[in-house]
């Protein structure tokens, strides 16, 4: 178990190189280059119905999303009750991640006591929740002063993922 933790905790980098990055506040989603190939899905083809379909299966509750074909398949948006959403689908319809972007409010209890009680004089900005082949992983964004980390949490780990100073 312990190593298919790790297993994921080792795609995280890949999966969120571009992902949100804490000192410069750029939000990109992974394998996305925004100037190039941002552009609205298109009709709907087979992977995309595929998508669509496993999409409204597992957010039935959520709002109108926004789709948007990238290079590696497609991606939907959308916020619900303060927080981001981004669901990545390979290019035949299947499910790669979904990140789940938002505060403090909403990290659960236990992953926030686990952080706390390592870094109870950092604040917590911001937290990425991150699902992939069936795990969770939590990137948590924390600060004291102009020193940043972001503590990458598993079902039985936690460790520094990168950290830095504010200049």
């Amino acid at each position: 178990m312990k190593k298919c933790l790790f297993n994921l905790a080792g795609m995280l980098p890949a999966m969120l190189a571009a992902t949100l990055t804490f000192a410069q506040g750029n939000s990109v989603a992974p394998n996305f280059d925004a100037s190039k190939s941002l552009a609205p899905a298109p009709a709907m083809s087979n992977a995309h119905a595929r998508a669509l379909k496993d999409f409204n299966r597992n957010n039935k509750t959520a709002p109108a999303a926004q789709w948007r074909q990238i290079q590696d398949g497609f991606i939907a948006e959308f916020t619900q009750d303060g927080i981001q959403s981004r669901t990545a689908y390979d290019k035949k319809g299947n499910f790669v991640y979904t990140i789940k972007t938002y505060g403090e409010k909403d990290l659960p209890k236990e992953v926030r006591k686990q952080v706390k009680s390592t870094y109870y004089d950092f604040s917590i900005t911001q937290v990425e929740e991150v699902h992939a082949s069936d795990k969770v992983a939590y990137l948590v964004h924390i600060q004291d002063g102009n020193a940043w980390k972001i503590i990458r949490v598993t079902e039985d780990d936690m460790d520094v993922y990168k950290e830095g100073q504010n200049l």
